[in-house]
């Protein structure tokens, strides 16, 4: 009898189990888009799932050789995806743009496709950097739309516990934000290499940058953290600041854009680094 017993609550927890994962199986939910365009941490490592959502994409081109860029802003689903194909709707909104059509980005079709069986869609951008962007930036708010496939159940974003929250500055107050606009800033503004050493090379200005890539015959391209390391910067700053004091000895002491003497680091010749 007992083991009759056993086999009997067996057969009921199996046939419990079965039915809790075929009611999982079958729960579709609510059917919505929202942006989830993630900003990855500084040091490009971790969990990926971890990075923050951000409300926006930079494009700067201060730091590219190249006049045009193309960027992807991710859209992703609610609920389970499905054996066809869906459709979402996203506009540019004029009254929260400054970026012309035409000119600094490639007009952007209002409608895009969730492909069967997938849960998210990247859409592309193209910007460009136009003569008169510099030293300035312009920007494209693009908001998200019902269409018959879609609904926008999520208004704004709350992060499940553990990921991080959006801050619009390093160090800022952590904010919610949108899930339905995301904003993409086209920009030509003065930006520091990942690859400068502040100890090392001093405050980054364009003028020390320019003189610097001149005489060692150097491109933004080295000044990537991935091809500028603390040796290296070590050595460009040691022998720029040689030069620098010849020239200062010689009566023509190089000055920066303000007027004040060009330095390199406090570090440079010490252990700092």
């Amino acid at each position: 009898m007992k083991t009759i017993i056993k086999y009997i609550a067996i057969i009921t927890a199996l046939f419990c189990l079965n039915s809790c994962e075929q009611d999982l199986m079958d729960y579709e939910g609510e059917a919505g888009v929202y942006f989830a365009v993630q900003f990855p941490w500084p040091s490009g490592y971790g969990d990926t799932t971890l990075w923050e959502l951000s409300p926006q994409s930079n494009v700067s081109f201060f730091l590219q050789k190249k006049a045009d860029s193309t960027i992807k802003v991710r859209v992703q689903i609610t609920g389970n995806t499905i054996d066809r194909d869906r459709q979402f709707k996203v506009v540019v909104v004029d009254t929260g743009s400054t970026a012309i059509v035409e000119h600094d980005y490639d007009p952007i079709p209002e409608i895009h496709t969730i492909r069967a069986h997938t849960h998210y869609t990247d859409i592309p951008v193209k910007v460009y950097k136009q003569a008169d962007l510099t030293e300035t930036s312009r920007k494209v708010m693009l908001r998200l739309e019902e269409t018959p496939d879609f609904s926008l159940p999520i208004g704004t974003w709350y992060p499940w516990p553990g990921q991080h929250k959006w801050s619009p500055t390093v160090g800022g107050e952590k904010v919610d934000i949108s899930a339905i606009e995301h904003t993409i800033i086209i920009s030509d503004l003065i930006q520091v290499p990942e690859g400068w050493f502040l100890g090392l090379l001093g405050k980054f200005t364009v003028k020390k940058f320019n003189l610097m890539c001149e005489m060692f015959h150097l491109t933004i391209d080295d000044f990537s953290k991935e091809t500028m390391n603390s040796n290296r910067a070590k050595a460009y700053g040691q022998r720029f600041d040689t030069w620098l004091q010849t020239q200062k000895q010689n009566g023509n002491e190089i000055l920066e854009e303000d007027g004040t003497p060009m330095k390199m680091g406090d570090f440079l010749y010490g252990s700092g680094y």
